[in-house]
């Protein structure tokens, strides 16, 4: 096989470890009544020693004292007769005409040749109760050191650390064994992780030339702190172990070696980063010829050749030379299992999919009936799935929608108005053209919904989330979605609700409609009412919660590299006065556009939205209005000379971030001029600062004629639309010109949302006026009145939105998706308070929820 560089963009690994279970507490709590102190045991086990070595001197028969050897050993009491073995194995080992003799019944010459041969090769070991003392000494290192606090992306893996040292040696007078090797494997999993999960290409170069000089004030001063920290603890680490080893064993120079074995140890490490980043697939004979090193091997070797030497002596000085083909085949046996252990799981949960994906297109083809159908398709649509099935949906609905004759959806009358409700909202959503005429056999002649016509509740509910699909002039949803409002807010208490899972589900919808909300976001409350759904189909269930997880794992990864950016640019510490709220931004981005695929699109996407935020606070709490005309004017002219030199440097400092920034991603995305929009969000914002500063409150649609531009909609959109083309189209090139009503109408229902939510906390902090403040005014109504009457714009310009919602294109409807999806994640950001002001609430368990708890399999 030919050494290959890959298309595809690399896949970093997720580094989604599970928290340490072994506390502090446990590992200082561990005791046992028999420790040595104990007499009565110490004097019992004295007394049966005596015992077995008098079975030693009873076993005259070779085969007889094989079995009481290979018994003691596997019963771990070997280095309790070390010497009554070693005598018993010199005797025998010095017999002539062993084999022929070890036995006289032929069928046990086999069993007995392979026990002769392996006890005389064999070294074993067992585990004591001699240990727990040094795992308390190593636990309160490991405590001491402060890695795990500091260094939060990597594993917390003491035990299992100190359970390998004990692996390696298990004998109690080999107490400081233990623990200077259960340091080395500590170090070897965190410094791993950095170069596996956490460190850019640079940055590992130069954590990678500092352990190679062995030179603390040598590493770079733009490192992390957490990557300096690592290096400062492994260098004292290291340097303390050379001399206890030097103090305790007599060997000399004994830091030169260990240096050299943990510079291999990363410059290994490093060269699989730099093939990751290269998107570079070795030959299996490269992979091993460095793989051999970064597995750790040598460095275990090494320190263990050290520890374990009590008189240093020459034919052992040069033991590691004339036996490294022992360290490498034992380090060759690492690797290979840490392979097949990794690639196991990731290849188990891969094709475990595939197979889940071919049961569920069998589904389409068992599912004959039109409602077995569309129930199929919603469950995918609920469960995040659907994105997996494009095609089939899109099969399955042609069909459908082809079909001219539907009365005859379900054969059950009370499931009639559900079936309905169904095939109306997935076809509209899908962008078939329907008519909710197809309603009108629900109303009574006086043209209003008879209930008469349904009984079960979730034609209620399907009724109610399709009314939302609604275009202008269609009357009959917005009668439907009045009757069903009403009707679902009088049954939540009601005996009617044959099941909790109906109870819930009224809940959620009445709180936010289906198509308000966030596609990704609601996709684990889908799964979780899913497990308790009577027909819940098995295959679907599994592949919902194996999907959201490989998703999440892909998630996991973006924010990463986000971070570096954001931490490198500096602006947090120079401009403490704004909103630190780099995961809350990339959150919002997940809820336009989750899909594995897109990663550059959300590290975009997120840097624009973290700049949006950083701006708004300069207009709102720290610029005065000279200096915020000084920099609106500069990104106006796109040119920081515009800034005045007496303007204060975290505004200077935030311009030339927004500058290079933006150069960076028009030039990553071929696009040029990308400042235009940010031009008029400033301009939008400044307007907002003077009538605060004339103290002047607009009317309401003065207010919202420049709103929807400070919503930041605009920016928004201009960077999704040049992110999400892969090949760019005349079509897409006029798509924004053609179709400034979506991104109007999803900008102003941004807008209205965060008034909602942070009008009050602004007033009172004396902000710019808010949507409810110009209605109070201008109408002379309450707070109450005005927040009712913001609401119910909200709903009219939904359903101003759905005319552009729905489109047959695949291309356009990505982009028709993200724009629309700018106002599902307001709903969800503003839906209780400020998302972005508030972080240890509501937005905090969403981002938990979607980005770091799994689904349990």
């Amino acid at each position: 096989m030919k050494s290959e560089v890959s298309n595809m963009a690399p896949e970093r690994q997720s580094a989604h470890y599970k928290p340490n279970i072994w506390t502090h507490d446990f590992l200082q709590s561990l005791t046992s009544k028999y420790d040595e102190e104990e007499e009565y045991y110490r004097s019992r086990a004295e007394k049966l020693k005596e015992d077995v070595k008098h079975l030693f001197v009873e076993a005259v028969e070779v085969l007889a004292k094989l079995e009481l050897i290979d018994t003691i050993r596997k019963l771990g009491l070997s280095h309790l007769f070390e010497d009554e073995i070693r005598e018993a194995l010199d005797t025998i080992a010095s017999m002539e005409n062993i084999i022929e003799n070890l036995c006289g019944a032929e069928e046990d010459l086999l069993y007995v040749t392979a026990l002769y041969f392996r006890l005389l090769r064999q070294h074993g070991y067992e585990t004591s109760q001699g240990t727990y003392e040094t795992f308390k000494i190593v636990a309160q290192v490991g405590r001491n050191l402060g890695l795990i606090e500091n260094l939060n992306f990597t594993r917390d893996r003491l035990v299992e650390s100190f359970m390998c040292a004990v692996g390696l040696v298990f004998q109690p007078n080999l107490s400081n064994f233990r623990k200077w090797l259960t340091k080395v494997v500590v170090f070897i999993l965190v410094i791993d992780d950095i170069y596996d999960n956490y460190g850019s290409l640079e940055e590992l170069q130069d954590f990678t030339n500092a352990v190679d000089r062995w030179d603390s004030r040598g590493i770079d001063e733009h490192l992390p702190n957490c990557m300096k920290l690592c290096f400062q603890a492994l260098y004292d680490t290291t340097n303390q172990i050379a001399y206890e080893i030097q103090n305790e064993k007599g060997w000399n120079q004994v830091l030169p070696d260990l240096k050299k074995v943990w510079g291999d140890f990363c410059k290994a490490l490093f060269v699989e980063a730099k093939w990751f980043n290269k998107g570079y697939t070795p030959t299996l004979q490269e992979y091993m010829s460095n793989a051999w090193i970064s597995s750790s091997g040598t460095v275990l070797a090494v320190h263990s050749f050290f520890s374990i030497m009590n008189e240093p002596t020459k034919e052992m000085a040069h033991f590691l030379d004339k036996n490294q083909d022992l360290v490498y085949n034992s380090s060759i046996i690492i690797r290979l299992c840490n392979d097949l252990a990794t690639s196991a799981e990731e290849e188990y949960y891969k094709s475990r999919a595939e197979k889940l994906k071919e049961d569920v297109k069998q589904l389409f083809v068992e599912a004959f009936e039109v409602l077995s159908k569309l129930e199929l398709i919603d469950s995918l649509m609920k469960l995040g799935l659907s994105n997996l099935f494009e095609e089939e949906i899109r099969e399955a609905l042609d069909t459908i929608a082809s079909m001219k004759n539907i009365e005859n959806l379900c054969g059950v009358e009370e499931d009639l108005l559900y079936a309905t409700a169904l095939y109306f909202r997935l076809l509209r959503q899908h962008g078939y053209e329907i008519s909710p005429d197809i309603f009108s056999g629900f109303m009574d002649e006086k043209g209003r919904f008879s209930t008469s016509k349904y009984t079960k509740i979730k034609g209620v509910i399907e009724l109610y989330e399709a009314s939302h699909l609604g275009l202008e002039g269609e009357n009959i949803l917005v009668k439907a979605k009045a009757l069903t409002t009403k009707t679902l807010k009088c049954s939540v208490p009601s005996s009617a609700l044959d099941s909790n899972l109906i109870t819930k589900t009224v809940s959620h919808a009445l709180e936010l409609s289906a198509h308000w909300r966030v596609y990704w976001f609601d996709v684990k409350w889908h799964i979780n009412m899913y497990e308790n759904d009577r027909d819940m189909n098995q295959i679907l269930f599994e592949l919902a919660k194996l999907n959201f997880n490989m998703v999440q794992a892909t998630l996991q990864n973006d924010p990463r590299e986000i971070y570096r950016w954001w931490r490198n640019l500096g602006l947090i510490e120079n401009l403490n006065f704004t909103r630190d709220r780099l995961v809350e931004s990339f959150m919002c981005v997940v809820g336009l556009a989750f899909q594995p695929k897109l990663s550059n699109f959300r590290k975009w996407l997120t840097k624009v939205i973290v700049f949006i935020l950083v701006i708004d606070d300069i207009y709102d709490n720290y610029g005065s209005l000279e200096e915020l005309q000084d920099f609106t004017n500069a990104v106006d002219r796109w040119d920081s000379k515009e800034i005045h030199e007496h303007s204060r440097n975290c505004i200077k400092l935030c311009f030339r971030a927004l500058y290079d920034t933006t150069n960076q991603i028009a030039y990553e995305i071929q696009k040029e001029k990308g400042w235009k929009q940010w031009a008029e969000f400033c301009k939008a914002l400044f307007v907002e600062t003077k009538w605060y500063n004339e103290g002047y409150t607009p009317t309401l649609q003065e207010y919202l004629s420049n709103a929807w531009i400070s919503s930041s909609g605009t920016v928004l959109a201009v960077h999704s639309i040049f992110s999400i083309m892969n090949e760019p189209t005349e079509e897409m090139a006029h798509f924004l010109d053609k179709n400034q009503d979506l991104v109007y109408n999803s900008s102003l229902i941004i807008r209205l949302c965060n008034d909602l939510a942070t009008s009050a906390a602004e007033l009172e902090r004396g902000d710019v006026a808010s949507s409810i403040l110009c209605y109070m005014r201008e109408a002379n109504v309450s707070e109450e009145v005005a927040r009712n009457h913001i609401k119910a714009m909200i709903s009219e310009t939904w359903t101003k939105n759905n005319g552009q919602c729905f489109s047959r294109s695949p291309l356009l409807q990505s982009f028709v998706n993200i724009t629309t999806n700018f106002a599902r994640v307001a709903h969800s950001l503003y839906q209780y308070e400020d998302g972005f002001g508030v972080q240890d609430r509501d937005t905090k368990k969403t981002i938990l929820s979607l980005l770091v708890e799994p689904m349990s399999m």
